[in-house]
């Protein structure tokens, strides 16, 4: 079974806020696999627990209860799972606190 294989394994909106005090356990995992590159960017390295927290946010968004959008975003967190021979991250970039817009 692959990550891609695991959509019916990925909790719905009622499930996930039964779930709710593994939140911190998650968060903490996040913070372990995240490295600072400077005051607005950040590296997240990827694996498994991230990429179905990835998934479950963006699942529970209102756009994604169409069975087409989910598995699109089920595939686009499916590239990003490392393979073992491999580091996958994502660079997060905080914008929120800026004067003027990144062009």
């Amino acid at each position: 079974m692959t990550f891609a294989d695991t959509l019916a394994d990925t909790p719905d909106t009622q499930q996930l806020s039964a779930k709710r005090p593994r939140f911190n356990q998650i968060r903490r995992h996040l913070r372990t696999r995240t490295i600072s590159l400077g005051p607005w960017m950040r590296l997240r390295f990827e694996d498994e627990t991230t990429l179905r927290h990835e998934l479950r946010e963006r699942l529970s968004d209102e756009t994604a209860s169409d069975q087409a959008v989910a598995q699109a975003c089920l595939m686009a967190c499916a590239r990003l799972l490392p393979n073992g021979g491999d580091w996958r991250a994502t660079l997060l970039m905080d914008t929120s606190g800026r004067a003027q817009p990144l062009v």
